[in-house]
């Protein structure tokens, strides 16, 4: 695929102000709309004059995150809006291999860049574009959603030379952030994490059981104990362990539905209440996040530092309370614990 086909592509889809960077006028209000109505033909004509350092500063200042790899899988460009998304500087990373454990395909599957069946390295040999989930290993250790869209970049002897690859995040932009000050007000809010605490999770579940209740949806929880956290602490001190706490924190709020919840129960142990699940749904669920933790890490002094979560899972009853709810997920988890750690053990509020 040509690169003028790829920038279409992204002018399609950014809400940027595209006449700065095309050098329109800033009084005009139409700007963007005059550039996507552009015909190929028009926007070839423009890119084909402009120098290497317009692309660079066009694909820096886009909303969508992108970066371009060579047939190496060198990193040769990686913006500004995939560093706020990563929490990795373009800086690190310029002229370095795509780290093998930066990207996964799905939870518990094979790491990307790792093989001859990397998505990148099989575009670069037939030339197809591709879109795939990934889950993004951020800096601080957590893995988050997003949608990785690959376009081969194909030069005049018609062979792919380099991937235009770009990334859409879909983790649930819920309702916490703008009450952030007022639960911390209300001291509902946990301080390591900025998830909501015990108090806050016990409201939270207390709510939804009424909705079940009125509305006939079923809800469940999940009770997550983190795994060898004792031993992280002994190993590399309580920074490092709080280090690891916020990380599973993140990649389990990051990888639930916009409508659900996630807090902080303890020190170690976190509690999920997911919406209108039955027992299938609440497995998948379980051992999706279960996956997920397992795979992400936090690089201390030259030493990938990760934990595992022991999972314990409950479908609500008619007659379940917040209390035997909490109860006996937290039971199960203890369970899995009991069993070899890194487990998910299921159940029904039914006695």
């Amino acid at each position: 695929m040509k690169l003028f086909e790829g920038i279409r592509r992204l002018i399609d889809n950014a809400v940027v102000v595209w006449y700065k960077i095309l050098g329109l006028k800033e009084n005009e209000k139409s700007g963007l709309l005059r550039i996507k109505k552009m015909s190929d033909e028009q926007l070839e004509k423009i890119l084909s004059q402009w120098e290497h350092k317009n692309f660079i500063d066009l694909l820096n200042n886009i909303y969508e995150a992108v970066c371009i790899l060579d047939k190496d899988l060198r990193i040769l460009l990686w913006n500004k809006a995939l560093e706020r998304l990563s929490g990795n500087e373009a800086e690190s990373l310029i002229n370095q291999k795509c780290k093998k454990n930066i990207l996964i395909q799905g939870p518990g599957e094979k790491l990307l860049a790792c093989s001859e069946m990397c998505p990148l390295i099989q575009s670069l040999k037939d030339k197809i574009p591709r879109t795939y989930k990934v889950y993004i290993l951020h800096k601080e250790g957590y893995r988050l959603p997003a949608q990785m869209g690959i376009l081969p970049i194909v030069n005049k002897n018609n062979t792919a030379d380099a991937s235009l690859i770009t990334f859409h995040e879909y983790s649930p932009k819920v309702s916490m952030p703008h009450l952030t000050q007022e639960l911390r007000y209300m001291n509902m809010l946990d301080p390591l994490t900025s998830m909501g605490n015990r108090r806050y999770i016990e409201i939270n579940l207390a709510s939804r059981l009424e909705e079940m209740k009125r509305y006939g949806f079923r809800i469940g929880i999940l009770f997550c104990i983190l795994d060898k956290v004792n031993s992280i602490k002994g190993a590399y001190g309580t920074v490092v362990k709080d280090k690891v706490i916020k990380m599973i924190g993140k990649t389990i709020s990051s990888n639930i539905r916009f409508f659900e919840f996630a807090g902080r129960w303890e020190e170690d142990s976190f509690l999920v209440i997911l919406i209108n699940v039955d027992s299938h749904k609440l497995d998948l669920i379980a051992n999706k996040l279960r996956l997920l933790a397992e795979q992400s890490s936090i690089l201390v002094e030259d030493i990938l530092i990760h934990t595992t979560i022991s999972i314990g899972g409950v479908l609500a009853a008619s007659s379940s309370t917040k209390d035997s709810l909490i109860k006996k997920a937290e039971n199960f988890a203890h369970i899995s614990q009991k069993e070899g750690q890194n487990r998910v053990t299921l159940g029904s509020d039914r006695y």
